[in-house]
């Protein structure tokens, strides 16, 4: 891109390699800096995003006008705010069926609920939610699945997705969750790059009897 005139600015990377490419040739990568990523803050570093809220308990007096403008501020494409935000928005739904106008003082049970939603904001300053899924390099496991879970009520409705991947041996998991020098060349090999890609406190054994693809192993009755 630079021999065609072409000079990158403004770019990020999660890829240590890539920021310890950048400090040779432009200077030190700022570690701390945040990232907006089509709106969301995007920490490289730890590669997670987290919500920079800037909204005050002190909110004085409030209408259904300032209650839709607290919403709107809260940018989520992907719904991870969800279980917090939809208090406000079934509080604004309420608005309506009362019939309140947009400029009215809304009672106090609605200045109560709002000011303790504000307040919660402080703890969600402190989530992380990490980007990836998965590394890149990592093959997902012998199986995946997605689990769904979904629910309505007469207010709102949603659904979580969860991708899964699932392996069996608790052999292996002693071999994940320790250290892989002990081990044989070829099973050493395999547990480092396990243990490169992912967390070992994040494997964790199915018992036999609560393990669902047990009966394709050992075969059961019809009955």
């Amino acid at each position: 891109m630079k021999e065609g005139g072409l000079t990158l600015t403004k770019w990020a990377s999660n890829s240590q390699a890539a920021r310890r490419e950048h400090s040779k040739m432009f200077g030190e990568f700022d570690e701390m800096s945040i990232t907006k990523v089509l709106g969301l803050s995007w920490k490289t570093t730890g590669d997670y995003f987290h919500f920079v809220t800037l909204l005050s308990s002190e909110i004085g007096h409030c209408s259904k006008r300032i209650l839709l403008s607290i919403i709107a501020r809260l940018f989520d494409p992907l719904g991870l705010l969800t279980p917090f935000s939809i208090t406000l928005k079934v509080l604004f739904q309420e608005t309506w069926r009362r019939g309140f106008d947009w400029d009215d003082v809304l009672p106090n049970e609605f200045q109560v609920q709002m000011k303790a939603w504000i307040e919660g904001l402080d703890y969600v300053r402190d989530w992380k939610i990490l980007r990836c899924i998965s590394p890149v390099a990592w093959d997902g496991g012998s199986q995946k699945e997605l689990i769904v879970f979904a629910d309505a009520s007469e207010k709102a409705y949603g659904c979580c997705v969860y991708l899964r991947t699932t392996v069996n041996g608790q052999v292996a998991l002693s071999w994940i969750k320790s250290n892989a020098a002990k081990w044989k060349q070829f099973v050493q090999n395999r547990v480092l790059e396990i243990q490169e890609l992912t967390s070992p406190e994040r494997w964790h054994f199915c018992p036999g009897k609560e393990n669902p693809a047990d009966l394709l192993t050992r075969g059961n009755k019809c009955s």
